[in-house]
């Protein structure tokens, strides 16, 4: 019996020995690094806002970006600083975290530090928003995402707006 406890803990140590080498090889370190590199041209030529009350949800899309150049987070609860942060860096691309209310009317707002800014916004239940597509479509919103939304998705989204200048 305890031979075959030991040859079971050695079984299970080699496969764990050979992934660590899996994951560690140059090839697939070499393949991690091609994909950071890809997604982050996704982002160049853009200034990107992601905005919310989370850090933690900013900082997972913070990720997401593979930390490319030209992106910030920026954590608050207070929609008017987001408005000030807006007017200070100009995003082209502004990522909405939080769920502020009276979205269109928010959007209006940030308009002005903005104009050209192509906005994502997240949300528990999109399929709840009290807004047309119309409303958002006209405050510049190219995607709405549902939470917790993967990588897939949000790189889907960043693309969809590259696609469309």
């Amino acid at each position: 019996m305890g031979l075959f406890k030991s040859n079971k803990k050695q079984t299970e140590k080699d496969r764990e020995r050979q992934q660590w080498e899996e994951i560690h090889s140059p090839e697939a370190i070499a393949a991690r690094n091609q994909e950071k590199a890809q997604v982050a041209s996704m982002f160049d030529g853009e200034r990107t806002l992601i905005w919310g009350e989370s850090m933690f949800l900013n900082m997972m899309v913070h990720d997401f970006t593979c930390k490319a150049e030209n992106v910030v987070t920026f954590v608050s609860k207070e929609p008017e600083k987001l408005l000030e942060k807006c007017k200070e860096f100009q995003p082209t691309i502004l990522v909405l975290t939080g769920e502020p209310e009276n979205l269109p009317e928010f959007l209006k707002q940030i308009a002005p530090g903005c104009p050209d800014a192509a906005i994502i916004i997240s949300s528990s239940k999109p399929e709840l928003l009290p807004y047309s597509k119309s409303e958002l479509e006209a405050a510049h919103v190219c995607a709405v995402l549902k939470k917790p939304f993967v990588r897939e998705d949000f790189l889907g989204a960043i693309q969809n707006i590259k696609d469309n200048k």
